[in-house]
């Protein structure tokens, strides 16, 4: 079995639909809350057989941020890694609620 890497900036894409497909960036690890990473989800989806430029991508509007363990999807091929952009945006103003709040 090969070992998953992943690591800040990684830019995934994920299937929604047959003819459909979104992507997602791992942006930090959060290791206060979950213990998880945390992505943030791009809204524009794109046809299944587009290959935008990452650039692009990660400059899009941003659906929502999320916790998710990366590495679990690859293995269970929810996702696919499709490259690395240094670009991660502001992450000071990601918060998440807890239970008591």
């Amino acid at each position: 079995m090969v070992r998953t890497y992943t690591k800040i900036g990684d830019v995934f894409s994920a299937k929604t639909n047959e003819n459909t497909k979104k992507y997602f960036q791992l942006i930090a690890y959060d290791l206060t809350q979950l213990n998880s990473d945390v992505i943030r989800v791009f809204k524009e989806q794109y046809p299944i057989n587009s290959n935008p430029d990452l650039s692009k991508i990660v400059s899009g509007e941003i659906e929502f941020y999320i916790h998710c363990t990366t590495k679990a999807g690859i293995k269970m091929n929810l996702w696919n890694k499709i490259g690395n952009n240094k670009n991660i945006g502001e992450t000071n103003h990601i918060l998440f609620r807890s239970t008591n709040d």
